[in-house]
This record gives structure tokens, sequence and C-alpha cells, in this order.
């Protein structure tokens, strides 16, 4: 539920991370009310959600540590994305350059790209720009799934309206054995964006193990690069040698390698040196995503 999903069904409450339930999680503290029921007075009211536009012009500046700049009347994220579409983060988040609310340095450093104007940042800058903020009603349905750029598809959503894909970033890790048995009771199949070297070494002799169970389960295996790097901060031999070390890697242990990637970040979707990169390694499609779950933030219940 939320800006660009609708509203909960009658009697249902759209929490403040923007899903329809009927617990205090979702009908107390951030309820939005104007997505379906709230009970209390700590519930979020905000701009209705009407097919006109709304403009309005702001002027940003951050010049303190830790500043924030509301634009206009825009909605709080309720997908962990910030931006002119998506709305401001909640209270406590910073907005990402590639458009992701959270806390960690990479979110919240203004000499990272940190975006003022739709979260907290930590830093100092100096510049004072113009905002025109345009604030539009979402279709719930997107007229465009994917984007390419040299030979490379990014895809933001399945191509089947009524299709939603499954997907874990940054393993393997220590719970995949139970991730694992969790899935096949119930039928289900995953795709696993792994890295080589970030939360688990890939090469040692658990993450193997937790490599050929996803392979042998059946579960799609994708690239998510070597160490969770930021393309955009590397050069052409850079990114090269991020693909091609885990490809390397993933060979050894399954005897494939991963046929698309997922950019760490959601960085240089727009990008053609970096796709003309990913082209030239036999990477025809990278895959976004357009629901966060919000598992990696640790606050609250």
């Amino acid at each position: 539920c939320g800006p660009g999903y609708g509203s909960c069904e009658k009697g249902k409450c759209c929490s403040k991370y923007g899903y329809c339930g009927t617990s205090d999680s979702y009908c107390g503290s951030g309820c939005q009310s104007e997505f379906g029921t709230c009970h209390g007075s700590n519930s979020t009211k905000k701009t209705s959600n009407t097919k006109s536009s709304k403009k309005s012009s702001t002027k940003k500046t951050t010049t303190t540590i830790t500043t924030i700049t509301t634009i206009g009347s825009l909605p709080t994220s309720a997908n962990g994305k910030c931006g002119k579409a998506y709305g401001v983060c909640p209270s406590g988040k910073c907005c990402s350059k590639y458009g992701y609310c959270g806390t960690s340095n990479d979110h919240c450093k203004v000499d990272r790209g940190c975006k003022s104007e739709f979260g907290i940042c930590e830093g100092t800058s100096e510049s004072t720009s113009e905002l025109n903020n345009t604030l539009t009603t979402v279709s719930s349905t997107v007229s465009t799934t994917a984007s390419t750029i040299a030979s490379t598809t990014y895809y933001y959503e399945c191509k089947n309206k009524n299709h939603w894909a499954l997907t874990y970033d940054d393993g393997p890790y220590k719970y995949d054995l139970k991730l694992l048995d969790l899935l096949k009771k119930k039928g289900v199949k995953a795709t696993f964006f792994l890295n080589g070297d970030n939360v688990m070494d890939i090469t040692s002799s658990e993450g193997k193990k937790i490599v050929r169970r996803m392979y042998s389960d059946g579960h799609v295996i994708g690239s998510h690069t070597w160490s969770h790097a930021d393309l955009e901060e590397l050069d052409r031999e850079g990114i090269i040698s991020e693909m091609i070390k885990l490809e390397d890697a993933l060979y050894d242990i399954i005897g494939k390698k991963p046929a698309f990637m997922r950019p760490p970040f959601g960085a240089g979707q727009d990008n053609e040196e970096i796709a003309s990169v990913l082209d030239s390694l036999g990477y025809t499609a990278a895959c976004i995503w357009n629901v966060d779950t919000l598992d990696w933030d640790k606050t609250g219940n």
C-alpha cells in the first residue's frame, strides 16, 4: 500500500513501511491513514493520492552536520526508496545518491552523494541548488518494465504484472541452509545474487556447501560482484576484475557461470560504460528491484 500501490482492502491498515494488515504493527505508530484504517493519534496523514500534479519550488542548502530540507508535500517513503517519485525517508533515515533509505555511511555521507532533500545527511556542502519538485500519481500499471543500454537490459519488474520474483542478495551466509530448507518445504524457487567476499568467503568449505545446495535445489544464481563493489566508482578494469573473479569462483564450485547480475546499491543503471563492460562479458540482463523488505534495517520491531 502507499504511493504507487493504492489502498488496503476495507478494514485493514497500511503500515509505515507500506504493507497491509490488522495488528498494532500495521495500525499503530506510523500507520498511513490515507491508504487504510488506523488506530490512535500517531498515524501519519499525508497528501491524498489523486491524479492531479502538484508543483513546488524550494531551495536546498546543506551546511551543517545532519540536516534535512522538507520538499513541498512529498509523502514518507513506504518501500525503502526515496526521491521525487517515492517521497522522503522515514525519520532518522538518509537518502543515498542511488535513491535508497538507510543509515550507513553510503546513505548518509554528503561526500558520497546523500540527498538532503529526501532525508537527513551527515557532512558539509557549500552548494545551494534550486530544486523543482513535481509530485504526480504513479499508475498501478508501469508502462516500462526494462531499459536497455548496449545489449544489457535492466529489469525493474516482471514482464507479467501478475508475477513477482523472490530474490536474496549478498550471500552466501550462515542462515542460508535453513532458508533453503524452508524454500524446499514450501516448494518455492528463488534467485540468489551472490558475492565472493562479503558476509562469507564463497571459497570456504561452508560457502561452497551453501552454493552447491542452492544450485542443486534448482534456484537461480546471479552475480552481485566479488566484493559488493560500487561499479560507478571503478574503472573498466576494476569492473571486469569484480565480475570475473566471482565467475571463476562459481565455476569452480558448480561448473557454471552466472548469466545475469544485480549491481550493488543499484548503481550504474544509466551508465553506458558499465553496460558496455557487462555486455562484453556476456551479461544480457541486470535485475534491479522495486520492493525492499527493509530486513537490513535493525531498528524497531
